[in-house]
């Protein structure tokens, strides 16, 4: 290399007496067994003294527990905004206590909020089965099982909530109908859909795109009154910016399930007759009528046809 070159490149960041700073306090301040404790595990609990002053009214902890219970009560204000309709059955109090239980056990590591919620269903599954064992209260053999309710409300605001900031089909060229059903049946064991980007399927224990619905229609402070288990399946996907819900049958919900899968539009319908209830000639009708509608709402890209 000669003298005059440079070379440019990424440096890290002097570890300087601020840097070291910083550190500490966003550790002290997010740590979920307080200021205290976080200071012990920052390697140094006599420094909350050492770096703050105290108050009129507060000594140093004190004071800095002022930065830490703000964090927490932004980290369960957006987590309210990610999972609104649980907040307003639950109502915010409880809402936010089961929020902080998952902050306690789930902190974020992430710089972005965005994936704040993700663990939370799980952490809801986790939560029930944990308290079944310590208490050995077993499920409920009749009535609301509330546990299971609240995990699948959880799955569908969270998949909302994906589905929204994902990928969609907006500014793209989606399938038309007419291409679709026009397929000749000697076409469907080789031809496969290309789904949305933005296509979710879910499951659930629950009818819980109806309670969804209801949630969001009702005013402030109008009981809601929870539904009887029940299976059922919901797609999401995501047209002109707007999230919209469907509910399905157990035969709809196979079929897209197999185009998700990658299989071929025979394979999906196969897997859609095979838990289909009613006559061939009903299920070829409702083939249309889904196929009609789905294109309707933008479910597929297009149609990926195996070259000659």
């Amino acid at each position: 290399m000669n003298s005059g070159e440079e070379t440019i490149g990424i440096t890290e960041a002097p570890d300087t007496q601020l840097a070291r700073l910083q550190r500490w306090f966003q550790a002290v301040i997010s740590h979920p067994g307080g200021v205290r404790a976080g200071a012990a595990d920052a390697g140094d609990e006599d420094m909350i003294e050492g770096t703050l002053t105290k108050s009129g009214t507060l000594d140093a902890a004190g004071r800095l527990s002022v930065y830490a219970d703000a964090y927490f009560a932004r980290l369960i204000e957006c987590m309210g905004e990610v999972f609104p309709m649980m907040k307003k059955f639950l109502g915010e109090e409880t809402f936010g206590s089961f929020a902080f239980d998952y902050l306690q056990e789930m902190p974020s590591k992430s710089y972005t909020l965005h994936h704040l919620g993700r663990h939370f269903p799980v952490w809801l599954e986790n939560s029930r089965s944990r308290a079944e064992e310590e208490t050995g209260v077993a499920p409920a053999s009749s009535g609301v099982d509330w546990p299971e309710l609240l995990v699948d409300l959880a799955r569908m605001e969270w998949a909302v909530y994906e589905t929204f900031d994902g990928p969609g089909m907006e500014g793209g060229t989606a399938l038309q109908a007419h291409d679709l059903l026009s397929l000749p049946h000697s076409a469907w064991d080789t031809v496969r859909l290309q789904p949305a980007p933005c296509l979710t399927l879910l499951t659930a224990r629950f009818p819980v795109n109806e309670f969804y619905t209801a949630l969001r229609r009702a005013e402030e402070g109008e009981d809601i009154a929870p539904p009887d288990a029940r299976p059922s399946w919901t797609a999401l996907n995501r047209r002109e910016f707007i999230v919209r819900r469907q509910d399905l049958c157990a035969s709809s919900h196979a079929l897209l399930e197999a185009i998700l899968q990658n299989q071929t539009l025979g394979e999906a319908i196969d897997a859609a007759a095979a838990v289909w209830p009613e006559s061939d000639e009903a299920l070829g009708t409702a083939l249309r009528t889904w196929f009609g509608a789905w294109a309707g709402e933008e479910f597929f890209r297009g149609l990926l046809i195996p070259a000659e």
